[in-house]
This record gives structure tokens, C-alpha cells and sequence, in this order.
């Protein structure tokens, strides 16, 4: 969890960007991005779209409460999320603007959930620029748009360094290709991380550790790195403000509950292809958090902030503006 000398820093910083707002400029090529979706009937469920593996214990606890009422799917492939046809999604931090833009602004952000799950491992020491050189940088795969904006801001990478870049889709992939390259880096949250790596056959990193060397900056992370956010299609919080208040206040206290005792069902199980007793203490191992209001959004203003100096920033289109951030 965060510490309260840093929230009440980052609640302060938070205030700043309240009277501030980005302009929004239409973004030209619009053809591989969808419109938003209309948001469906009220019906007595709410549609609930998750892709983590954090985001997918705390929904599946949620799911089974009496008086709740959420239809929970898991998407594999990210790159529907860029659609915006969800109530609510929890998704990767870094995909957060990209939806945005994609949608025309047809998301909000409502609340951090999950914060420096990101590793990195490699089959040699990383410890300059220089040992990156001739390696096939390993990404997930969030999507042909997303990927593409992802390959032209690393395409100093293959300039300099002689990198090749590929996406996988899930640790099986992952897995195979780490096989087929002769050297490689790849980027990678929990528990990939853990089951990829169990005999700890290979050199893991945060990834805060080696990301100056992959954006050739001398500057690293200076805050926490947001992993994951709950995202809300705006349609849907206008139409139904009360039910997404009471589904955020749900999480909150769901993940609370859960943080040191979580269950690990069936289908969880079955999806990460590891025991119930592994998947619970990568759980605890997670720096699960719920942080909405101002303090979200001056962190995740930060956030931008440092994609932005390091040039990684990959969503296509402007900056979010305040239009962006769901505040109680």
C-alpha cells in the first residue's frame, strides 16, 4: 500500500491539475479505431470486462456476493478493450489513454487499483544500453493499433540497437517464444513472471531497473508505476451513476477483504495453469491499492508526465484533458 505521508503529497499535487484541462484534437486516422458503444438497457446485471490477473481475483469475489450483480468476463484479447464496449473495465494503465482517444473520449478513469507490477527478465545481465544490443524485446500484445503506436516510439531501439520487437499473448506464447530466440528481453507482469521463471533459470529486474536503458534516458521512474485502472464507459456512468458508485465502492471493499486471505477459484486456477497456494502468495506479493478522487488524478497525471519525458507515452492523439477522470 501506498504510504500516508505519500498520499497526502499526492493529494496536494492532485489539487494542481483540478483546474486544469488538455485540449482535444480529432485524431486523423480514425480507421483502425472504433467508436464508442452504446451503452446497453439497465438491466440488473452490470457488465464488467477484466484482463489481470489481480483485477480478475477481485471480480471473482465480487461475483459471488448475494446482493451483487456483476457479469464478469475475462478478455484475452485487448485489443477489444480499445472498442469501449464494457460498463466498467479494469485494464493496463498504459492502455488507459489509448481507450480513450480510440473511444473519442468516451471513457473515464474512476480509480488505481494496482500499482509496479511490471518486471522485466532476460537471459544476461542488463546493465547498460549496450547489453540490450542484438536482444528481441518481448511485449504483450494489446492490440493491432496499440502495438503498431508501441513499435514506431521503440523504433530507436531497432535503429541503435539492433532490437527486434514482438508481442505475445499470453505466458504460453511467452514461453515459446522466449525458446525461439537466441537473446532476449522480455516484459512481463505476475504471475507470468513466477511461472516463466520458476527454477529461476533467468535474470529478472523491476522494471523500473532497466527502463532508462530502454528509452536511452538517463532519468527512471521517480513514483510508483501505475499498473492497472478501473475504467467506466461514460454512457453507462451517466445512465446508471448510482450503480457505478455502488460497484466502486464494492471494489474498495473487496479488495480490503481479500488482500491477505484471497480465494482462488477453479477457473482461475485453470487459466494461470498454477496451484491455489502459488496464486495466493503472488496475490499478497501485489501491491494491490484503491486510490480514486483527486489523489488518482494528480498520480495519474504524474504517471503521463513521466511517459511523456521519456517519450513512451503511446496512446495516439493528444494528452487526456479533465474530461478524462470520474471524481465522486
Amino acid at each position: 500500500m501506498i504510504k500516508i505521508k505519500k498520499l497526502i503529497v499526492l493529494a496536494l499535487v492532485g489539487c494542481l491539475f483540478t483546474s486544469c484541462s488538455a485540449s482535444k484534437s480529432d485524431v486523423k486516422d480514425r480507421a483502425s479505431q472504433a467508436k464508442i458503444s452504446e451503452a446497453k438497457a439497465v438491466t440488473s446485471e452490470i457488465n464488467v470486462s477484466v484482463s489481470t490477473f489481480a483485477s480478475s481475483t477481485i471480480l471473482d469475489y465480487m461475483a459471488k456476493g448475494e446482493d451483487q450483480a456483476y457479469e464478469v468476463k475475462f478478455e484475452d484479447d485487448l485489443g477489444k478493450l480499445m472498442e469501449g464496449k464494457f460498463d466498467i473495465a479494469v485494464v493496463p494503465a498504459i492502455m488507459a489513454p489509448a481507450i480513450y482517444n480510440a473511444t473519442n473520449s468516451g471513457v473515464n478513469i474512476c480509480a488505481i487499483s494496482l500499482l509496479n507490477n511490471l518486471h522485466t527478465m532476460s537471459d544476461t545481465e542488463i546493465n547498460s544500453a549496450k547489453d540490450l544490443f542484438g536482444k528481441t524485446l518481448l511485449l504483450k500484445d494489446m492490440g493491432a493499433s496499440l502495438d503498431k503506436a508501441i513499435e514506431s516510439k521503440l523504433s530507436i531501439l531497432k535503429n541503435l540497437l539492433g532490437m527486434d520487437i514482438a508481442f505475445y499473448k499470453d505466458s504460453n506464447d511467452l514461453s515459446d517464444m522466449i525458446l525461439e530466440k537466441k537473446s532476449f528481453l522480455a516484459i512481463l507482469p505476475e504471475p507470468y513472471l513466477y511461472k516463466i521463471n520458476r527454477d529461476r533459470k533467468y535474470i529478472a529486474y523491476d522494471f523500473s531497473e532497466t527502463l532508462p536503458f530502454l528509452s536511452l534516458d538517463k532519468q527512471g521512474l521517480e513514483n510508483d508505476l501505475i499498473s492497472e485502472v478501473v475504467l467506466v464507459n461514460k454512457k453507462f456512468a451517466k445512465d446508471n451513476n448510482n450503480a457505478l458508485d455502488k460497484f466502486l465502492d464494492d471494489y474498495k471493499n473487496a479488495t480490503e477483504k481479500i488482500q491477505n486471505n484471497p480465494h482462488m477459484s477453479a477457473s482461475l486456477i485453470n487459466k494461470y495453469g498454477l496451484n491455489s497456494k502459488e496464486m495466493e502468495e503472488i496475490y499478497r506479493s501485489l501491491n494491490i491499492v484503491y486510490i480514486d478522487g483527486d489523489t488518482m488524478k494528480g498520480m495519474f497525471n504524474i504517471y503521463m508526465d513521466t511517459l511523456e519525458k521519456i517519450k513512451l507515452n503511446f496512446y495516439q492523439g493528444e494528452r487526456p484533458g479533465d474530461d478524462f477522470y470520474y471524481v465522486k
